[in-house]
């Protein structure tokens, strides 16, 4: 059953055009953020390009927020829901697969888009990366792994929450796009919300103004777990009819 349920969630993702449109959209925008954020020098070194490639994936959340949003916003759309609750009466079955199957994607994707992000750098600068340049690559990339699943969670519970699309992505791309450097202007301990508690996640270079990397990735995986919990609650006890 869970199997079932499982395959269901698949054909929900792959049939929805909006959420390939944005899948197409990311693995392009992606390569194309590392070479264009900052201007070639003629001489970069693996730091320049590791920096340029998880700036280029930090802008690349919000394509990740939007797949995510989208996945569950499609729920609360011409009485999906009812549906879908019709067809998986365990709720608690219904969100695992869900998130389970939201999971996968984007792994698959992380993988998609460092690939093509790897050779569209190699190509455009003038730098070879070696197997020993990957390989600080990709320890430095599976922080910003952790840290956008975690930040999808949060998308899925708010959207679970408001039921509403638009409310979610309001918050949370408003926050990668700028407003929760904003916010910070105006208290210290902001620091401590989603996105703002991860940023060294995203640079060579950590910056004492935001906690420490693992210090962050827990802060915002404790955030995620907590609303992924109050969501579930939610869609517990939501009356459907």
């Amino acid at each position: 059953m869970r199997w079932n349920s499982l395959k269901t969630e698949q054909l929900k993702f792959l049939y929805n055009k909006w959420i390939i449109l944005t899948i197409i959209s990311l693995v392009i925008f992606i390569p194309v953020m590392a070479i264009v954020l900052n201007k070639p020098t003629g001489k970069e070194n693996v730091d320049f390009i590791v920096n340029q490639i998880l700036q280029s994936f930090y802008l690349g959340q919000s394509g990740f927020t939007v797949i995510s949003v989208l996945y569950f916003g499609q729920e609360f759309l011409n009485s999906t829901l009812r549906t879908s609750f019709l067809s998986v009466p365990n709720r608690f079955k219904f969100m695992t697969s869900k998130v389970i199957n939201l999971v996968l994607w984007e792994t698959l994707l992380f993988f998609i888009a460092t690939v093509i992000t790897i050779i569209t750098v190699n190509t455009y600068f003038d730098f070879s990366i070696t197997d020993e340049n990957i390989l600080i690559l990709i320890k430095s990339l599976i922080p910003v792994y952790i840290v956008t699943v975690q930040l999808s969670l949060i998308a899925i519970s708010l959207t679970s929450m408001s039921s509403s699309i638009v409310v979610s992505l309001a918050i949370l791309l408003s926050m990668i796009l700028g407003l929760g450097q904003l916010l910070l202007q105006f208290s210290k301990n902001l620091i401590f919300l989603p996105v703002l508690s991860v940023m060294n996640a995203f640079s060579t270079i950590s910056t004492m103004v935001y906690p420490k990397l693992e210090s962050g990735i827990i802060i915002q995986g404790l955030w995620s777990i907590s609303l992924l919990f109050a969501a579930y609650y939610y869609i517990k006890r939501r009356v459907v009819r």
